[in-house]
């Protein structure tokens, strides 16, 4: 990825999707692409609504999340959101942070990378990984709250 201009990415000897390093690590066309290039938490939903700006309302398991999307999805549509680790928000559910999509976890495990932290969250059945900056370190145990913005929330029908 950092020698390319370039990319394009194979699965079984068909192309799934060619662009721009960037441009395949943020807006990967299929489950299969965003999986393969990079890390990234995958959340199975439901397209509730679409909102102003091609933001779209997703349900969830662990609740409505905001999202965007490549392609235009219609109510209904079974997707994927693609989140990549380093774009969750995370602070102490007590610092107070709610509203939109903002859901509450508690920490499994941390681990010391150099310069991040990654970090296992709970959320009851589903656990995302969460990779922050260094100072940031937050113990096993502690409650905490996840925060995803919509433009790094990207939604993939869930049959490609």
């Amino acid at each position: 990825m950092a020698m390319s201009n370039r990319v394009a990415v194979m699965n079984a000897g068909q192309i799934q999707q060619v662009g721009r390093p960037r441009e395949i690590y943020e807006k990967p066309a299929s489950r299969f692409v965003a999986g393969f290039i990079g890390k990234t938490n995958f959340i199975e939903g439901t397209v509730e609504r679409k909102e102003p700006e091609g933001v779209y309302a997703v349900t969830t398991d662990d609740g409505t999340l905001r999202t965007t999307s490549n392609a235009a999805l219609p109510v209904g549509t079974a997707v994927v959101a693609s989140i990549r680790p380093e774009h969750i928000g995370l602070q102490r559910a007590t610092d107070g942070t709610s509203g939109q999509n903002a859901w509450t976890g508690t920490v499994e495990t941390r681990a010391f990378l150099g310069e991040s932290v990654d970090h296992l969250v709970s959320l009851g059945k589903r656990t995302l990984q969460v990779r922050c900056p260094a100072k940031v370190s937050i113990p096993a145990g502690t409650e905490v709250v996840l925060t995803f913005s919509p433009e790094h929330c990207l939604i993939i029908p869930a049959d490609e």
